[in-house]
């Protein structure tokens, strides 16, 4: 069991590390969609596993002797080391999620997780001096207690995510959104079976669980941004909303909201019928949208349309009213 853990540790540290460097480089390409708060989560989350491992590993492998050396780190550091790395794992978690809905993060928050973390600190501290308040298995229900709590908040702000994304007019944006609360909500299921699992001999399915939860830890970040984020992020129409301002041409060709709809969604290659279902409405609908559209923009296609967006900035001609 040993060997197992110390090469799964490995196996995850490596994804991690990946994890990280891809979102830092990615944060600075997309700075525009602040993906930095999901970089630091990965950076807090792969600090937590190092930390938690070496502490469990040194219990177990050490010897009396050489424990005693290490006493006053596992009796008045590690807990707190702990507490700081799970706060960091679920605030930077937080303030990703409203990040993406543009939202500031509501200000009980913070100290809704961190006066979770203080209350399991200073029991973890009094059952120190006051052996009655230990519970029967320490450890393990400190760190239930520790990490429970700002668990309900990521379950709670991850629904909200994905509530919030139904409402959203990009249909890109949306499946993106929704794609990411889910990825994430997925968790907790296994989180609650390892919770309430207690196997008799069982130990090593437990530890595979726990190990393959951290593997996946990691790579749902990745899979959210290389299946979701960054085909939405990278479309044509994203790359000119991040050179022209679309909003500011839309408003001085006089072009309804939903026309704004219909020319992100045709700057991205969208066909009609793709529009029709992204928008609900009928293929004649968007047809005489996209007239009208044409008609404010002069110009007869989609690749002149395109075209003047993308050299012009929308303004070679006069700007037309509605």
């Amino acid at each position: 069991m040993k060997h197992f853990n110390v090469l799964t540790m490995g196996l995850n540290l490596v994804v991690g590390v990946w994890a990280v460097v891809e979102f830092r480089q990615r944060a600075r390409l997309y700075a525009q969609h602040r993906l930095s708060g999901l970089w630091l989560f990965l950076v807090f989350y792969n600090a937590l596993a190092v930390v938690s491992f070496l502490g469990a590993y040194g219990q177990s492998n050490l010897n009396p002797d050489q424990l005693a050396g290490f006493s006053f780190w596992y009796r008045f550091v590690d807990w707190p080391v702990l507490a700081a790395l799970v706060l960091g794992v679920h605030i930077s978690l937080y303030v990703f999620i409203f990040r993406r809905r543009e939202r500031a993060l509501p200000l009980w928050l913070v100290p809704v997780a961190g006066l979770s973390a203080v209350a399991v600190l200073a029991w973890y501290f009094l059952a120190m001096k006051y052996p009655a308040l230990a519970p029967p298995r320490p450890d393990n229900t400190y760190w239930l207690a520790l990490i429970w709590p700002p668990g309900l908040i990521d379950i709670a702000c991850l629904g909200w995510l994905l509530a919030a994304s139904r409402k959203e007019a990009d249909p890109g944006r949306r499946k993106v959104d929704a794609a990411f609360a889910w990825l994430f909500l997925a968790r907790y299921p296994v989180h609650l079976a390892l919770t309430v699992w207690n196997p008799a001999g069982a130990e090593i399915w437990a530890l595979a669980l726990t190990k393959l939860l951290g593997l996946y830890t990691n790579l749902a970040p990745l899979v959210w941004l290389k299946g979701w984020f960054l085909p939405w992020a990278g479309g044509l129409g994203q790359v000119l909303a991040t050179r022209f301002d679309l909003p500011a041409i839309g408003r001085a060709r006089g072009l309804t909201a939903r026309e704004m709809e219909i020319l992100e969604l045709m700057i991205d290659g969208k066909s009609y019928k793709e529009i029709e279902t992204a928008l609900h409405i009928s293929i004649h609908t968007v047809k005489s949208h996209v007239y009208s559209l044409y008609r404010k923009m002069d110009v007869k296609s989609r690749h002149q349309l395109i075209h003047r967006i993308g050299v012009y900035g929308g303004e070679g001609g006069p700007a037309r009213s509605a």
